[in-house]
């Protein structure tokens, strides 16, 4: 089981807000969270851990959980406890490019190799509720050596033995974490008006 988030945008006309739709009258489809993107959830309005002012997945959110607006329509729903609404405005001010999120552990062998190449590992963030991911203090078994007498044992023919690890650390961007917010979500929604005339309301379900 996990959790899913439900969206639409709506544009203010006449002082009231209406659901954007399409050239054909139906709903605009954009981006906003598809296959179940937990780090957008959590950029848009994720719980703060006090200690460190970040979420538990090492964000920074937009704003907090809002609920539903309070002039929305009461047909369509919506609990305030699972719904919240961002506007236009607001996801195009996001310094997306400049927020980083932190990582921090030991890597084997076959993780610093795709860490040097730039290539896709499971590895977690620096957050308050898990502070490293799994492979983070190093256990007794391992034998840890620095980045270069690593890189020395991945290019030499040498086998490299399964608990030799190496510590590494590095920064993503947040829009790496969401890239459809700015290929898709911002200029799709940016064709129905002024960015603070448009809001996208959202509400998670399990």
């Amino acid at each position: 089981m996990g959790t899913d988030i439900i969206y639409h945008a709506e544009k203010r006309l006449d002082e009231k807000w209406v659901e954007v739709k399409d050239a054909n009258g139906e709903r605009e489809f954009f981006y906003f969270g598809a296959e179940r993107n937990y780090d957008l959830y959590e950029i848009l309005c994720g719980s703060i851990e006090p200690e460190t002012g970040l979420t538990s997945r090492g964000f920074e959110p937009i704003a907090p959980m809002r609920g539903v607006p309070v002039d929305y329509p009461s047909n369509r729903g919506g609990d305030d406890d699972a719904s919240s609404w961002v506007l236009l405005k607001e996801l195009i001010d996001f310094p997306w490019m400049e927020k980083l999120r932190h990582f921090a552990g030991y890597a084997n062998a076959r993780n610093f190799k795709l860490f040097l190449e730039n290539g896709r590992f499971r590895f977690s963030p620096v957050s308050p509720r898990h502070p490293y991911s799994p492979h983070s203090f190093p256990r007794p078994e391992w034998e840890v050596v620095t980045n270069d007498e690593m890189l020395d044992l991945i290019t030499s023919e040498t086998v490299v033995p399964d608990n030799v690890y190496t510590h590494i650390e590095f920064s993503r961007t947040y829009a790496q974490s969401a890239p459809h917010v700015l290929s898709d979500t911002i200029p799709k929604l940016l064709k129905f008006g002024d960015p603070e005339d448009i809001r996208i309301v959202f509400s998670f379900f399990c």
